[in-house]
């Protein structure tokens, strides 16, 4: 039996996560994340001492800006209120070291009460012992599952750490302790860093519902015990104004509240046209009231300004009260008056366009250039081109849009258009191509940067290959050149020229710029790039350069693992997988937690150790929601685990299971197929399926020698000759088992000499195997024994 365990030559590449809100919340986004990275400023917020306690009973702030809870204390408990009380003035003092070994104490002389911890995390946080102060935090709140304020606390740092999951179970049981009373001030403050934090998660339904609570204060902030000072910095506050707040519940799809808010931001302004005129008719239009959402728009269009939102709301508008055909004449008068009419003269090209009139809105976008200049009106030049399909043109245009600055970010979003059409795509990349071998001194490196982008989407590897060297030999600089090199290195990956990869990729990580994240996928590249290569200690040393970046990082140690295993160091392999196991367990990743326990039994099988492997595959297909072709594959690997540990029955009935599901798959045709031909049963059968999978792959040596194998149990000798060739013909693949059944049907044949020589030659290639099998070579010796007598 042979079912060999493989690795994918290209892991998944590691990558920065992209923001990827909707754009109207990415302003929102900005102001969160300052508002979770003051760490000091929300507890400042929290416990400030010029605030005035929730309610009557609540104790005021000390001086130093931390509440006096000695009355929590234990009267009776002389030393831990006396120490408490030494701490609160030591903090006032602004004493910290003092005041934490005075907490400390009163902890010790009390060590049920949570009230000195608390005020030992606190100030252990203003020292800057974050580690310390979390310990001790969260050894406050497990002894009071009330503590609102020190779970808030601790959900500010840990958002502003980028812990948000942590946080965002803190702040829910900030928000269900049942001393935070909903007609508080702490109340609106959990719920504002409560909203900020699933903001950052990207839950809007949730944050949605901690921003309703905030508009509620922001209306009635007397429902909830604030001061006027208090109201007055929500309502300055961006994180916490009625813009704010208004964005999110629009976005979240609660538009009755939004509406509110973008109203009294109007009162605010005293009704003088502005941003909230916009923001309202947005609301209006998803309410379907046309009339008030224009005339808001209108009013909006009072301060000249014209946003590509507000235009696009206009198109929108007047589509849906069948005035399409008015659209073009509104947007010139939009222009006449504008503050920047270049920008609604853009907004008009493209309209033409989309309407079909590429000659028309050639017209706008070159007024535009004629008399601002925009930049972005080259970008509208393309499109017509485009839209003309008219390749020279467009590489005509691409490159004056590249001379006027125009970046490739820019051009990115223009792919789509070339691609959509096959012949025209290919007609442009040819086009570019031919253009820079005529005259290469003509062309910006972003047009050949460009042309390479759709070259790589039409899946032209070579013309994509070729575009990135002339985009090199054009002399980018910046960004531009680290992602050619980049992409350049990764086309010479997948096209096999790892020597050529090497180099490009050690060229770029030489280049100055180079963020931290991309230096990571570099090296991760790189060491793939010399695995290739067979130079394993260089990619050895690559990834361990990036683990040093990223301590702990489940792809980088999985790859290492698989250089380790290739040595035969399956010992550390073992190890290294067994630690990315538990960094991707913490992490959630259930994807690659999958890859890395497949990888896993992988090290095993080649160990033996059936017991081990046959435990990551069971605990794979124990996962909920796995994909099927997963399951297919973690089952299958189950399969041959168990009939290479000899547990034969066990593997077949899982082979017959999935071959139950799907009948026509060709590689558990001849699996199966095979097995039965191994074993001398069903050997009709086995054929037949052995057939679907050779109809399917006709070259794949591995079917062929399974078809090969199957006759020669039938006694069809000659038939099975002809397979076996086959097999054995196929370059590149040379394998003991194929010239073993080889030498074995030759035998059949009577044919001793050619037997031994087949024989010979599996013996030969086993022996080279780096992780040669010494039951197969003692049974290829004991073959040729008996001959040589």
């Amino acid at each position: 039996m042979r079912f060999p365990i493989t690795f994918a030559i290209f892991p998944r590449a590691l990558s920065v996560r992209n923001c990827c809100l909707l754009p109207a919340l990415c302003l929102l986004m900005t102001v969160v994340v300052l508002q979770l990275n003051s760490v000091a400023a929300a507890v400042a917020m929290l416990r400030a001492a010029d605030e005035p306690p929730a309610s009557a009973d609540e104790p005021q702030p000390a001086d130093g800006g931390l509440r006096d809870e000695s009355d929590q204390l234990d009267p009776g408990n002389k030393d831990a209120l006396a120490w408490y009380m030494a701490g609160q003035k030591a903090l006032r003092g602004g004493k910290l070291d003092e005041a934490v070994e005075a907490f400390k104490k009163s902890a010790e002389a009390d060590p049920q009460s949570a009230v000195p911890i608390r005020a030992l995390a606190t100030v252990l946080f203003r020292q800057g012992s974050v580690e310390e102060a979390l310990r001790t935090a969260n050894k406050a709140i497990s002894m009071d599952k009330d503590d609102f304020l020190t779970r808030l606390e601790l959900a500010v740092l840990l958002g502003s750490s980028g812990r948000l999951p942590d946080a965002a179970a803190l702040i829910e049981q900030a928000v269900n302790s049942t001393r935070l009373k909903r007609e508080s001030g702490d109340f609106v403050r959990v719920h504002t860093v409560r909203g900020a934090v699933m903001l950052q998660m990207r839950n809007q339904n949730a944050a949605a519902e901690s921003f309703e609570v905030l508009l509620a204060a922001l209306e009635k902030p007397e429902d909830f015990g604030l001061s006027t000072e208090e109201h007055s910095r929500m309502l300055k506050n961006r994180g916490t104004s009625y813009e704010t707040v208004g964005r999110v519940l629009l976005e979240s799809g609660r538009v009755a509240p939004a509406i509110r808010a973008f109203t009294a931001m109007g009162r605010l302004q005293k009704d003088v046209p502005g941003e909230h005129n916009l923001l309202l008719a947005r609301a209006l239009f998803q309410q379907d009231k046309l009339a008030d959402c224009e005339t808001n728009l209108n009013k909006y269009f009072e301060t000249g300004r014209r946003s590509n939102e507000s235009l696009t709301l206009l198109r929108d508008l007047f589509e849906n009260t069948s005035r399409r055909g008015q659209l073009a004449g509104r947007l010139e008068e939009l222009a006449g008056n504008a503050d920047q009419p270049g920008q609604v003269r853009l907004f008009l090209g493209q309209l033409l366009l989309d309407e079909g009139k590429p000659n028309e809105a050639a017209e706008v976008f070159q007024l535009v250039l004629d008399t601002t200049g925009e930049a972005d009106a080259n970008l509208g030049m393309v499109r017509v081109e485009i839209a003309r399909r008219d390749a020279g043109a467009v590489i005509a245009a691409l490159n004056r849009a590249a001379r006027a600055r125009i970046t490739p970010a820019e051009f990115a979003p223009l792919v789509n258009g070339l691609t959509t059409v096959d012949d025209f795509g290919r007609a442009t990349v040819a086009e570019c191509l031919k253009t820079f071998n005529d005259q290469p001194g003509d062309l910006e490196p972003g047009v050949t940067w460009f042309c390479s982008q759709v070259a790589g989407e039409l899946e032209l590897e070579k013309e994509q290959a070729e575009l990135l060297k002339a985009t090199l030999e054009l002399e980018p600089d910046g960004e531009l050149l680290l992602d050619t090199l980049d992409k350049y290195g990764v086309s010479q990956l997948q096209q096999g020229e790892s020597k050529l990869a090497v180099r490009i990729f050690e060229q770029l990580l030489a280049q100055p710029g180079l963020a931290p994240g991309a230096r990571v996928n570099t090296l991760f590249r790189l060491s793939i790039a010399y695995g290739m290569n067979d130079d394993l200690k260089s990619a050895r040393r690559a990834l361990n350069e990036a683990l040093r970046m990223v301590p702990n990082e489940p792809q980088l140690l999985a790859r290492l693992a698989l250089i380790e295993a290739e040595e035969g160091r399956f010992e550390q392999a073992e190890a290294i997988l067994i630690q990315a196991i538990g960094a991707l367990q913490q992490m959630g990743n259930q994807e690659l937690l999958i890859e890395t326990r497949i990888r896993l039994a992988g090290i095993y099988y080649m160990m033996q150790r059936w017991d081990s492997a046959v435990e990551q595959y069971q605990a794979v297909l124990e996962m909920e929601d796995l994909p099927k072709a997963t399951r297919r594959l973690a089952r299958m690997g189950l399969s041959n685990v168990w009939t290479q540990s000899g547990e034969m029955a066990k593997g077949e009935a899982i082979l017959e299971e999935v071959y139950e599901e799907d009948p026509n798959d060709p590689g558990v045709n001849n699996d199966l197929g095979y097995l039965y031909a191994d074993q001398g049963k069903k050997l009709e059968q086995a054929e037949k399926m052995i057939r679907i999978a050779v109809a399917a792959e006709g070259d794949n040596p591995s079917y062929l020698d399974s078809l090969g194998w199957v006759l020669f149990k039938l006694g069809r000798l000659e038939e099975a000759l002809e397979y076996q060739k086959k097999a054995i013909d196929i370059p590149d693949h040379d394998d003991s088992t194929l010239f073993e059944h080889l030498g074995d049907i030759h035998e059949a044949l009577k044919q001793t000499d050619e037997a031994r020589k087949q024989w010979q030659q599996a013996l030969e290639l086993e022996k080279k195997d780096k992780r040669p099998d010494m039951k197969v070579i003692e049974r290829l010796e004991g073959k040729l024994k008996p001959a040589s007598n």
